[in-house]
């Protein structure tokens, strides 16, 4: 008897106890058509642009078509039932397959827009055409997140603003360096932990959106050395060569505290997308000191025990230590004290029953 009620019980575990709504299959068909619709169109493009020939047989003109129709369409059905929907508003939450077709649409953006370049007879690349690419981007996601209330646009956003930030700078100085680049990475992660800032105070759930943003921009400027290195010591198969702006342990250092200060944010206000960078963070972190690329590029690389192993094992140690005594065991960085509770003042009427 067991037996025969397994299938039924693993139903119930699955759909909650109640049959699939025909809305809900609506909102799964809307979904995985608009997705699908995005990566025919993308893969039809790939084809008829010769792929790794690079023969293509179509022109410019139908290819950019290819792309700007799926385009226009999933992002506006997004949002045309985003805002004339039963959720109703702009200020409300999208519902799921609306932010599905709107991010699909914003992400297939810039591959139609480089290509109206090309049909346009443009260069590609040339960073003037990427500035206005990366803010159109940045613009349309930015709607989408803070009109329509798809919050996940927000990062979206964010990164194209940032890519648009560095090529404005790379048309300026004309083939940066590495640590130029850095330099420009960190004044953009700055500037969206200010944007963070003023957003939480608003209340608006945009904030950690642009606070993982800016942990892939510090995290990046981090590692943007030890790119190079890798290159180096791959004769160039996996990068190029190193410049003066090497993996140093001052980069080191910036990696690790980005990627701790990203893992205790999420974990504090709750957000996973600061706390999975920080994560992948901290996991490039330790292969990059634990492999030692900078002594292995240098040819010193000796690993023992002093250096990043025991500075972190004691420094760890310490701070966890006092995290606990100071905070007593077991108890939390905050006490909220209870108010006692009121007594009946004596030869009063008892109160009545709820």
């Amino acid at each position: 008897m067991e037996a025969g009620r397994q299938p039924g019980d693993a139903r119930e575990r699955i759909t909650g106890g109640r049959a699939p709504s025909p809305e809900s299959l609506r909102d799964w068909l809307r979904m995985i058509g608009g997705v699908a619709v995005a990566v025919g169109a993308l893969v039809l493009f790939i084809r008829k642009t010769g792929g790794v020939q690079g023969a293509g047989d179509w022109a410019e003109l139908p290819l950019f078509l290819v792309l700007a129709v799926p385009v226009v369409l999933l992002y506006g059905l997004g949002l045309v039932a985003a805002r004339g929907g039963a959720r109703g508003g702009a200020h409300d939450h999208p519902q799921p397959w609306q932010s599905v077709l709107l991010l699909t649409a914003v992400l297939l953006l810039p591959v139609a827009l480089f290509q109206l370049v090309d049909t346009l007879g443009g260069d590609a690349d040339n960073t003037l055409h990427q500035i206005w690419i990366w803010g159109s981007m940045a613009a349309v996601a930015g709607y989408a997140a803070f009109v329509i209330g798809a919050t996940y646009q927000a990062f979206v956003a964010s990164l194209a603003l940032a890519l648009a930030w560095l090529s404005l700078w790379d048309n300026i100085l004309d083939d940066p360096s590495v640590s130029t680049f850095r330099v420009l990475l960190i004044v953009a992660g700055v500037a969206l932990i200010a944007g963070s800032v003023v957003l939480g105070r608003r209340g608006l759930r945009q904030a950690p959106e642009l606070i993982t943003a800016a942990g892939i921009l510090g995290v990046l400027a981090g590692l943007l050395g030890a790119f190079e290195a890798i290159g180096a010591l791959t004769g160039g198969l996996l990068g190029g060569a190193p410049d003066e702006g090497g993996q140093s342990a001052f980069w080191d250092v910036v990696l690790l505290a980005v990627s701790l200060a990203l893992v205790g944010y999420g974990a504090r206000v709750g957000a996973r997308g600061p706390a999975y960078v920080g994560a992948l963070g901290l996991v490039a972190f330790a292969l990059l000191v634990g492999f030692e690329l900078a002594g292995l590029l240098e040819g010193d690389a000796d690993g023992k025990l002093v250096g990043w192993p025991l500075l972190l094992l004691l420094g760890g140690g310490a701070a966890l230590a006092a995290g606990l005594v100071l905070g007593g065991p077991g108890e939390g960085s905050a006490v909220r004290e209870e108010p006692e509770p009121t007594r009946p003042i004596e030869g009063a009427a008892p109160a009545p029953p709820p």
